[in-house]
């Protein structure tokens, strides 16, 4: 079992790349490391998503 949902992933690496907020935004919102939340946003970006 994953320790964050694929919606939550989902929900966090569209604010990041639709400009909702920064990063550190995001770390603090969610209670999420940045960089977690990075290598998400890098997967998402190699994967086209």
């Amino acid at each position: 079992m994953t320790k964050y949902s694929t919606e939550l992933k989902i929900e966090v690496v569209s604010k990041y790349l639709n400009h909702v907020n920064s990063l550190l935004g995001l770390e603090k919102e969610y209670d999420i490391p940045n960089y977690q939340i990075f290598r998400w946003v890098k997967l998402a970006q190699e994967q086209g998503i």
